[in-house]
């Protein structure tokens, strides 16, 4: 490969939004840490899920924010689960872990972060389009994409369901992020996706993401997607 070619390609990708790390708490607790990946930087896009199993009224806070801005979008389901997604820019300095809860603790609760990277340093973000829908009770789900405006984004999907395994998906630009546990009474299953556009893919409409689980379930899905602005 010639120099001029690996340039080229090292070029690419540090043009590219690109996924970061993980910190995840599958707890019935009341409250948890969500201890930011090693090596966030300023321009950071941080998302956290909050996923509480119950269908009665609950509220989630962040009571310790890391010295950052956050934002919060509620999901009501209008039966199981409640969802609350919220995100910041990382501003280059945590001055503690964040410190996220929802209150009572007779049923199951999850916190997830995900970090995305933007690729610049000091990026800005803003939120873009977002959707929350049931789908069929099967083992094969589509979840309906959304139609983002930014040139640049990341679409991050989340799936909720009963008791189930992750068996594949034939997503087109989707990226899976992983399966978690909720656990305790009306426990429930995660998956997690995301979708880069404004690169390899077309800016706009993100396309469905269609995934299989070992049993029949019903799930409640919810997408958020972020621009680069």
């Amino acid at each position: 490969m010639t120099l001029i070619r690996h340039h080229s390609l090292i070029s690419t990708r540090q043009q590219q939004i690109t996924y970061l790390g993980t910190s995840g708490i599958e707890t019935p607790g009341a409250t948890a840490t969500l201890v930011p990946p090693t090596g966030t930087r300023a321009g950071d896009l941080v998302y956290i899920y909050a996923g509480v199993g119950s269908s009665g009224t609950r509220n989630f806070s962040i009571t310790t924010t890391g010295g950052q801005s956050w934002t919060t979008n509620f999901y009501d389901s209008g039966t199981i689960p409640q969802i609350w997604v919220s995100w910041a820019v990382f501003n280059g300095t945590w001055s503690a872990s964040p410190v996220v809860g929802i209150d009572g603790t007779a049923v199951s609760k999850a916190y997830i972060m995900f970090v995305f990277r933007a690729p610049k340093i000091s990026a800005s973000w803003s939120a873009d389009a977002s959707a929350n829908s049931f789908s069929a009770a099967t083992d094969t789900h589509t979840i309906s994409g959304i139609t983002n405006t930014n040139n640049k984004t990341v679409t991050i999907g989340a799936m909720s369901c009963g008791a189930s395994t992750f068996t594949g998906h034939t997503s087109v630009g989707w990226v899976y992020l992983g399966q978690f546990g909720q656990s305790g009474p009306n426990a429930r299953t995660l998956f997690f996706f995301y979708k880069v556009q404004g690169y390899r893919y077309a800016m706009g409409a993100t396309g469905n993401i269609t995934l299989t689980t070992d049993v029949t379930t019903t799930p409640y899905n919810v997408l958020r997607g972020f621009g680069l602005t």
